[in-house]
């Protein structure tokens, strides 16, 4: 955790690796970096921020990509919306609404009665 206080005329900022006198602008802009850090660093890890920007189905889509990407998942494992629903701070809804687009795209193959697997060469031969 880091403290800012006023010292004088500028600003002293402690953390757990010592103190730093600052200006009153260097000040403001280490304030927040300081918030912006001690907020990534409270969210868990796989969770979706809030982001105005972009929907929760979105948000998860982007997330199931970058652990596509990242080899978290591997061509052929199957994907339960229960378990992404969980990793990802989400309800079903969104994950069922992402897997269905993520289906369209080809990134992920749906087979009935059966789930979904990430796409590979061998999953889109036998489909």
């Amino acid at each position: 955790m880091h403290s800012l206080m006023q010292e004088g005329d500028g600003w002293r900022i402690s953390g757990p690796d010592g103190s730093v006198r600052l200006s009153a602008d260097q000040a403001v802009l280490m304030a927040q970096h300081i918030l912006r850090i001690e907020q990534d660093e409270s969210a868990a890890p796989g969770t979706v921020r809030d982001d105005s920007s972009e929907t929760l189905t979105q948000r998860v889509i982007r997330l199931i990509q970058a652990d596509l990407g990242g080899g978290t998942f591997v061509p052929g494992q199957r994907l339960e919306e229960n378990s992404l629903a969980k990793r990802y701070g989400v309800s079903r809804t969104p994950v069922r609404e992402a897997l269905t687009q993520l289906a369209a795209s080809g990134q992920i193959v749906r087979m009935p009665r059966r789930g979904c697997r990430v796409a590979g060469a061998k999953l889109a031969a036998a489909e």
